[in-house]
C-alpha cells in the first residue's frame, strides 16, 4: 500500500511517498481503507520530534482518518463497510490503518469523508474546552481568535450549538466577512 513516511524528524517537508506492507488487523484492532486523512498541528509537531508523544523515525503520521472498515473483531460492532472515523497516534497518512476498536466510531450520514476526519481531533479539542474547560453556559459569549483553521472553524460552531445567539457591540453584520458560512449569527 502507498504511505507517507516520516524518515527523519525534520518536519513535513522530508516526508517520503512509498510502499509497505498492508496492515493486518488483530482481536482488538480494526483495519479502515482509509478515504480522508486529517492534516492536524500535531501532526506537525510528531514530524519533528517535538510532540508529548515520541515516535522515533521512520513512522506513518495521521491522527485523524475516515474512511471504510476493511476488517474488524466480531465483537466491535462494526462490520465490512461500514463508513467510520478514527482517532490513532499514527498511521493515517496511509491507504489502510490498523486503529484500536475504542478509537472508532461512525461517520455521520450527513457528512462526507472530508468532514468527518476532522471530528476526531478538532471537534473533541474544542468541545473540551468550551464544555469542560470553559463551563460554557447558556448567557455566555465566546470569543474566537484564529479561527481559519480546523479548531477555530470547530469552536465558531460548536460555540453556537451550546450557546443561543445574542446581540453584541463585537459582531455586527458590518463586521462579518461574506465569504465565511461560520460566523456566528448576529
Amino acid at each position: 500500500m502507498k504511505v507517507f513516511v516520516v524518515q527523519e524528524l525534520s518536519g513535513s517537508s522530508e516526508l517520503v511517498y512509498t510502499d509497505v506492507d498492508d496492515v493486518s488487523g488483530g482481536d482488538e484492532t480494526v483495519v479502515i481503507d482509509v478515504r480522508a486523512a486529517g492534516v492536524c498541528f500535531p501532526d506537525l509537531l510528531l514530524s519533528k520530534g517535538e510532540y508529548q508523544l515520541k515516535s522515533p523515525a521512520p513512522f506513518i503520521p495521521g491522527m485523524e482518518t475516515a474512511g471504510v472498515v476493511r476488517a474488524a473483531p466480531a465483537e466491535s460492532g462494526f462490520k465490512v463497510g461500514d463508513r467510520v472515523s478514527a482517532f490513532g497516534v499514527l498511521g493515517g497518512y496511509a491507504e489502510q490503518v490498523a486503529v484500536p476498536v475504542a478509537n472508532v466510531t461512525r461517520s455521520p450520514a450527513k457528512l462526507g469523508d472530508a468532514e468527518a476526519v476532522s471530528l476526531p481531533v478538532n471537534y473533541n479539542t474544542r468541545y473540551f474546552a468550551l464544555a469542560r474547560r470553559a463551563a460554557m453556559r447558556p448567557g455566555d459569549t465566546a470569543l474566537v481568535l484564529g479561527s481559519a483553521g480546523g479548531v477555530g472553524t470547530a469552536a465558531i460552531q460548536i460555540a453556537k450549538a451550546m450557546v443561543p445567539p445574542r446581540r453584541s457591540p463585537w459582531c455586527t453584520a458590518k463586521a462579518r466577512p461574506t465569504t465565511s458560512r461560520h460566523w456566528a449569527p448576529t
